[in-house]
């Protein structure tokens, strides 16, 4: 399993079992912190 946190919000984005379908779940994670930095 790979795991995935947020850089700016530190929440975890997702567990995944392959770096494919983690990137997926990456690139849906939408953050608030991100957003107004």
């Amino acid at each position: 399993m790979s795991d995935s946190i947020c850089l700016f919000c530190f929440s975890t984005v997702a567990s995944m079992p392959t770096e494919q379908e983690l990137e997926a779940k990456e690139n849906d994670h939408l953050c608030w912190q991100a957003m107004e930095a």
